[in-house]
This record gives C-alpha cells, sequence and structure tokens, in this order.
C-alpha cells in the first residue's frame, strides 16, 4: 500500500515541514530555502496575513 505522509511540527519558536520518501524524512526547506520556520504569524486587517519574511516590522 503506497501513502503519501506529510508530519507538520508548529513548534513555540519555529516550525517544519517534511514528508516520507523511501523510508527516510525529507525536510521541505521554506521560501527563504531554510529547513526552520520562526512560528510568526501576524494578521492585520482582514486580507493581509504576514509570516517571517516581515516578522521584524510588527
Amino acid at each position: 500500500m503506497n501513502r503519501d505522509i506529510l508530519g507538520i511540527d508548529f513548534g513555540t519558536t519555529n516550525s517544519k515541514m517534511a514528508y516520507m520518501l523511501l523510508d527516510e524524512p525529507v525536510i521541505i526547506e521554506n521560501s527563504e530555502v531554510k529547513k526552520i520556520t520562526p512560528s510568526v504569524v501576524y494578521f492585520k486587517g482582514e486580507d493581509d496575513v504576514i509570516v517571517r519574511m516581515c516578522q521584524n516590522l510588527i
């Protein structure tokens, strides 16, 4: 049986995602080519969501 598995670790400080490939986990890199992403999400208004790259502007 073939199963697709995606693991998500929502940490208090950092988060990461990984999938399984040939019985080994592969960590997914973010848009900044890093394997961990700070757990920062800021909702500005109804339509604007700011994540990671703008965290210093909050």
